[in-house]
């Protein structure tokens, strides 16, 4: 009987190739919506990388994080927003997203000193 290989690892690596480069943009305070107006319909339709999430956010600086204030603001609210969605992956990724982004965002406030707010950064624009 011969062994069939399995498609599926081609899709991972398409999938990682995909991501990361918006992830690293993302976090560098590029406004990624100019150029791709679906952005934010397509961003949940790809399941998260939630390692690599949190590797952005923890090395980041305070000054770098005040910088995407506006981006994390932007991703937070979409995550919430996507949750009264209809289709049921992009539910469950916006949803891995917002826990990925919180508990990094936590991880990094406990690190030390780093002079910003928690609060402020993640829903800002949520409460204004």
């Amino acid at each position: 009987m011969a062994m069939r290989k399995r498609s599926g690892s081609g899709a991972k690596r398409q999938h990682k190739c995909k991501l990361v480069p918006i992830y690293e943009s993302f976090f560098k305070d590029e406004d990624l919506t100019l150029a791709h107006p679906n952005f934010w319909n397509e961003l949940f339709l790809i399941k998260p990388m939630v390692p690599h999430i949190e590797n952005e956010i923890l090395h980041m600086t305070s000054e770098q994080l005040n910088a995407s204030k506006e981006n994390l603001n932007a991703l937070v609210c979409h995550c919430v927003d996507t949750l009264v969605d209809e289709h049921p992956f992009r539910i469950v990724y916006a949803l891995q997203t917002l826990a990925a982004v919180i508990q990094s965002m936590y991880k990094k406030a406990n690190q030390g000193d780093y002079g910003f707010n928690l609060i402020d950064i993640l829903v800002t624009s949520i409460a204004e």
